[in-house]
């Protein structure tokens, strides 16, 4: 991530979302609380779009970008 080396991927972004959903569903079922998940979620939901199939480390050009900073004030 230092080295900003997105390629090639260790896991796409895309990929590990999918595995968030399914932790999400699970804890519905459960009837978890997942606030920390949901934030998760909710910023990958906008990122991965913005990074496509790059490495999960990109995610970094994220939090870089302006859609970023001006959500988060």
């Amino acid at each position: 991530m230092a080295e900003r080396r997105f390629t090639p991927q260790q896991g796409s972004a895309a990929g590990l979302a999918h595995y968030l959903d399914a932790a999400k569903t699970m804890a519905d079922e459960a009837g978890v609380a997942t606030d920390l998940l949901d934030c998760l979620i909710d910023v990958f939901a906008r990122a991965v779009p913005n990074i496509g199939e790059r490495d999960v480390a990109a995610m970094l050009d994220f939090f870089e970008s302006k859609d970023h900073k001006e959500r988060s004030t």
